[in-house]
């Protein structure tokens, strides 16, 4: 039973960590309910070669086919769509700074994405210019918002 709790216990920490307590809660429910259906389905001889120990309750075979039809759900709908919601919403997935570029003679304050660090100077992307700048004095800004998420545009 300890080593079915591993990989649940393991996302729900690792998504608490990066995305907050109610993502690493709900990931880690939902990672332990799928678990225990696959643990019955195993129970019931419907996984592995070896023939069923024990029979199953109606509720548990119930349960058993919700558990397959749900990890189909997220498999096949919820998951690609928070890949591409994550990669569409407008936020930068760096730092985003306030750094002065030099523009021909003349310096400028633009805002730009982290790419690296060189020296005393960040490379980054000129959000503005839609280029690659080098660029000094920079001062991190506190929202990663570079453009209206796709489905507000």
């Amino acid at each position: 039973m300890a080593l079915t709790l591993v990989n649940p216990l393991a996302m729900g920490v690792l998504c608490w960590v990066f995305y907050g307590p109610w993502w690493g809660l709900g990931v880690t429910l939902v990672a332990l309910t799928l678990r225990q259906g696959i643990v019955w389905e195993y129970r019931a001889g419907r996984r592995g070669s070896r023939p069923a120990r024990t029979g199953l309750a109606p509720w548990q075979v119930r349960f058993v086919a919700t558990e397959q039809w749900a990890a189909l759900l997220l498999t096949v709908v919820l998951l690609p769509l928070t890949a591409f919601a994550t990669a569409l919403d407008g936020l930068a997935w760096d730092t985003v700074l306030h750094c002065q570029v030099a523009a021909g003679a003349e310096t400028e304050e633009s805002r730009l994405i982290e790419l690296d660090r060189k020296g005393n100077g960040v490379v980054g992307w000129d959000l503005h210019a839609e280029e690659i700048v080098n660029g000094l004095g920079c001062v991190k800004e506190d929202s990663l918002r570079v453009r209206p998420a796709w489905w507000n545009s």
